[in-house]
């Protein structure tokens, strides 16, 4: 019988620099603090060295950043939930839209009806419609000054059955005495009308 080492030299170092490691772990770090307190290092060298290492270093700086937020979130759960809420908000107020889109996702899905559409494909129905609330068929920046807002309306309200899909929605104005408010859940297409 032929025995085969499928051990290189260099993975035996490795092993073996590892276990000495392990077993003299509290002995090692002691020295590593001594020596830091004797050989102190110029001011902003550690955080060039790193921003170089990094530089070379992509992908490990990358998991390593991964790894060290997953910690901090299983370390520090109730402020991650706060940061997060805080980051939610941040980004539902630049973005309304993409709030929009979710909150009348998720109505549908609730509903059973189905289908969705993405902020790209209603940025590209009210640009067809010229920015205009199909009922009134005033500018996007006349409701501006009147504290009115364009938003996608069902023509089939998900209420009574319709799809949440970009097919079914129409631009209208929104606000006190605006256009969706005046139609609600009723089926009125503006377009064909």
């Amino acid at each position: 019988m032929i025995h085969i080492n499928l051990m290189t030299k260099k993975l035996k170092v490795k092993l073996d620099a590892r276990r000495y490691y392990e077993k003299n772990r509290a002995n090692i770090l002691a020295e590593q603090k001594e020596y830091q307190k004797t050989h102190p290092q110029p001011v902003g060298y550690s955080t060039e060295h790193s921003r170089r290492w990094r530089k070379k270093n992509p992908v490990k700086a990358r998991q390593q950043r991964r790894e060290s937020v997953k910690v901090w979130k299983r370390t520090h759960p109730e402020e991650h939930h706060r940061s997060n809420r805080r980051q939610n908000r941040r980004y539902q107020k630049l973005h309304p839209e993409y709030g929009i889109a979710a909150t009348h996702r998720r109505r549908a899905r609730k509903k059973g009806n189905g289908g969705s559409w993405t902020v790209a494909e209603w940025m590209t129905l009210k640009r067809q419609y010229g920015f205009r609330c199909v009922s009134c068929w005033r500018t996007e920046d006349e409701l501006k000054t009147l504290g009115l807002k364009l938003v996608p309306d069902h023509i089939i309200s998900i209420k009574n059955g319709g799809m949440n899909h970009i097919t079914n929605l129409q631009p209208l104005c929104h606000g006190f005495e605006g256009c969706n408010n005046y139609k609600s859940s009723k089926t009125i297409d503006y377009v064909i009308s």
